[in-house]
């Protein structure tokens, strides 16, 4: 495993995403096409920054998490906003 940077992000977004593809919460927040890549796009840069996202050596696996007393602030950007709003 290997720690990821924010140059990462897209890759992980991506493997992230192919694995929530079906995941009944994600689904049941918004059944459309496209709301779960667009979801780690939004989310996962903040995880990375805290240093705890790693990626297999053959890019088929991640993992994103904080630690027990560390908390993620929402990345809240007009962008952001304006994403989700379409999305859902």
């Amino acid at each position: 495993m290997a720690i990821v940077d924010q140059r990462g992000v897209q890759e992980v977004c991506d493997i992230l995403a192919e694995a929530f593809e079906d995941d009944p919460v994600l689904r049941w927040v918004n059944a459309g096409g496209g709301f779960v890549p667009s979801f780690f796009q939004m989310i996962l840069p903040a995880f990375v920054a805290k240093g705890l996202t790693y990626v297999d050596q053959q890019q088929l696996g991640a993992a994103s998490w904080v630690g027990p007393h560390d908390h993620v602030k929402w990345p809240f950007t007009l962008g952001n906003a304006v994403r989700l709003a379409r999305l859902c």
